[in-house]
């Protein structure tokens, strides 16, 4: 049993974001169970934007490709604003749907997409429940993390409680050695391209 973490996976309101984590998802139903929480950013009702008035829209949890896919509503902040807050911000809302899916059926493993904000958070998670966390780096550390120092300190003290980092390449990889040292192990995990899609 897989808990999927991704802010980048796709909705109604975004219907492409994240297809490569939606491909890995798909690609490992036959051999595990998986859930997704695919957190979206909460929208207060009186916003007249009729492109965010769009998360609004998005169900709680639906059915996609047979997996449950569960969108938690959390709080976000234009643009950066709020960057070094977002996995203490996010973390409530995670936290509590995370519990309760646990408590019905316990998970064996929780895999977050992005070191930041989703797998601090499921740091957090996989230390509470004693599973074993994987990421995987989508993206560059650098200079990202020497331009957030804050999130470079949350991205730090998470690495001991991840059993695996993962980079879609191997400049990803030498990229998180460079930041985390021997703090975690590190393998390359290509993206999943559907070649029938993308031909």
């Amino acid at each position: 049993r897989v808990l999927v973490h991704s802010r980048n996976y796709p909705s109604t309101a975004l219907p492409t974001l994240g297809l490569w984590a939606e491909r890995l998802v798909q690609a490992s139903t036959g051999v595990a169970d998986i859930t997704v929480l695919a957190p979206v950013p909460w929208v207060p009702p009186v916003l007249p934007s009729a492109r965010l008035r769009a998360f609004r829209r998005v169900p709680r949890v639906e059915q996609r490709a047979g997996v449950a896919v569960w969108y938690p509503r959390i709080p976000v902040a234009p643009g950066y604003w709020l960057h070094a807050l977002d996995a203490r911000l996010h973390y409530p809302s995670i936290r509590r749907l995370a519990e309760r899916l646990h408590r019905e059926q316990p998970f064996d493993l929780i895999h977050a997409h992005f070191i930041y904000p989703d797998g601090v958070m499921a740091a957090r998670l996989g230390r509470r429940w004693r599973v074993p966390v994987v990421t995987t780096e989508h993206a560059m550390w650098l200079p990202w993390l020497e331009d957030w120092p804050m999130v470079r300190r949350q991205v730090l003290a998470a690495l001991p409680h991840i059993a695996l980092v993962t980079g879609v390449s191997e400049a990803v990889c030498r990229q998180v050695r460079a930041v985390a040292g021997d703090l975690v192990a590190t393998a390359v995990l290509p993206n999943v391209v559907d070649d029938e899609v993308f031909h």
